[in-house]
């Protein structure tokens, strides 16, 4: 379940079971630009369908909210099955 926690700069940030697993200082250290490149890296097969990196960190999104591992709403409504993995990202629902 999601919370939050304080830190040593006093702002908070949200954490989570995911995010605990890393441990506390580990993810209060990690620049979010690092963790948004393991995170691509993951759901994109190292990269090789970065194309497709949108969609598939949106669709991990709703998954882990929908599962309540996050609070956070996603930006984006859910994307549907029949939108398609490979659109260009030009198409990518706003």
């Amino acid at each position: 379940m999601a919370r939050q926690r304080g830190n040593r700069l006093g702002y908070f940030k949200k954490m989570n079971e995911y995010a605990e697993s890393v441990g506390p200082k580990f993810y209060e250290r990690c620049p979010k630009a690092v963790f948004a490149a393991i995170a691509v890296s993951a759901l994109t097969n190292g990269g090789d369908k970065l194309r497709e990196a949108d969609r598939r960190v949106l669709k991990e999104w709703w998954i882990l909210y929908h599962a309540g591992v996050v609070t956070q709403k996603p930006i984006h409504a859910e994307p549907s099955d029949d939108y398609g993995i490979g659109h260009d990202p030009e198409d990518f629902p706003a």
